[in-house]
């Protein structure tokens, strides 16, 4: 007979193509199935292949758990113990999620949580786990006796490395008893979010915010209210990731960079926030309430609120650079008490410039000292145009004057 096609289980996920010769149609399934060992493999294989996850849902109501079969349990009020009954929740398979497309309530496990809680150590989650507040009454608090493993960050809510599809959705998050301490933090996740939480830290070190996403991939911080409480240095703070969403928050009260898309942060974006109060006095580290800084790139900032700030958008390189390729659009920015919308860089080191950055459409007015200040060290290439006087004035520009800056080339503002 002419060769038969047929397609072999060979992998998990995966066919191989053989030539198989038969005279007859079922000499294939007599020789697939001659030995109950060979058909026990291949129903391992095809359920390997086919595996599906179910939702689960546990609730968690003033430290007592409910199970899904009705079964109750005492679990308690410290974030240790609901730790432990997240272990409850199996590990999920990484092959089988990644042959998932749709991440939803049909197959995502949640804890379902009301009441008061304290964290004596950092709650870590798990993939495909959703922390989700029921009405308005979640709180999360530190303890008294709080302690952070040597393994984790201070945060009160941790996403660590290889945790994917996870969230957090509303509660409040109040770390503000330690100024060492984050709210929440998502390090070296993918395709997690944050959404509707109120995050509360008086937070001012280096490396942390009060709402932290550093590196890994499409995370998300939205709907959220993020207050530093006039103390803590940033509110929230992209490093070292891609494709980051932060969107649709309230945040206010930072004394350094308000939000900070920070080195080596590229094809992300910030949109619809509305950013205030960090005014006159605020001034740590520039007191910018958008910060565009070192090596972020590629980033889209557009469609933000900042009013009341010391300084509004500011681009700018200082240590490693370019600070490059953003586009800062559509804005409205009132009453800052410097500069509204700034780019440039420092140092002697000519590599940490700005360059590329295109500013368009944002309305700016009452700005103190300038509303728009195109050099505020090395700039090539950036690109002004559309930006107006949000009062129906005129700009207050600063830095164009004969290309103020000696080391700066190709900077275009254009008013036609």
């Amino acid at each position: 007979g002419s060769p038969r096609r047929v397609a072999f289980l060979d992998s998990p996920g995966r066919f191989q193509l053989a030539l198989y010769q038969s005279q007859h149609p079922t000499a294939l399934f007599s020789t697939m199935f001659a030995s109950p060992v060979k058909v026990l493999f291949l129903l391992f294989l095809v359920l390997k292949i086919t595996t599906t996850f179910s939702s689960t849902v546990v609730t968690l109501a003033d430290g007592k758990a409910t199970f899904p079969d009705g079964s109750t349990r005492e679990v308690g009020v410290f974030s240790s113990q609901i730790q432990d009954l997240l272990n409850y929740f199996e590990p999920v398979d990484a092959e089988a999620m990644r042959l998932t497309t749709f991440y939803n309530s049909s197959v995502l496990r949640y804890l379902d949580i009301s009441g008061e809680y304290f964290v004596d150590t950092p709650l870590s989650l798990p993939s495909m786990f959703v922390l989700r507040a029921v009405g308005s009454s979640l709180s999360f608090s530190l303890a008294p006796n709080a302690t952070v493993p040597s393994d984790s960050p201070s945060s009160l809510v941790h996403i660590s490395a290889g945790v994917s599809y996870s969230a957090v959705l509303g509660g409040t998050f109040d770390a503000t008893a330690d100024a060492a301490w984050e709210a929440i933090r998502i390090e070296d996740g993918t395709h997690n979010s944050v959404r509707s939480v109120t995050a509360l830290s008086h937070v001012f070190e280096a490396w942390k915010s009060t709402v932290t996403i550093r590196g890994g991939t499409r995370n998300e911080l939205s709907h959220s209210l993020i207050d530093g409480g006039d103390k803590a240095g940033r509110c929230a703070w992209t490093i070292a990731t891609s494709y980051a969403l932060v969107h649709d928050n309230v945040i206010q009260k930072c004394i350094g960079h308000v939000l900070d898309l920070d080195a080596y942060t590229s094809s992300s974006a910030a949109y619809n926030n509305l950013i205030q109060d960090t005014g006159e006095g605020n001034t740590v580290g520039g007191g910018q309430a958008i910060f565009v800084e070192e090596t972020a790139s590629g980033n889209f900032v557009f469609n933000n609120t900042l009013r009341n700030n010391f300084n509004g958008v500011a681009v700018y390189s200082l240590t490693v650079g370019p600070v490059a390729g953003n586009i800062i659009a559509n804005n409205v920015i009132e009453k800052t008490v410097n500069i509204g919308v700034s780019s440039g860089g420092g140092d002697a080191n000519y590599t940490n410039h700005a360059e590329d950055n295109v500013f368009v459409g944002n309305k700016v007015s009452g700005s103190g000292e300038a509303d728009c200040q195109v050099m505020h060290g090395h700039v090539v290439g950036d690109y002004w145009v559309g930006n107006e006087a949000g009062d129906g004035g005129d700009l207050k520009w600063m830095g164009t004057e004969g290309y103020a800056n000696p080391t700066s080339k190709n900077v275009t503002v254009f008013e036609p």
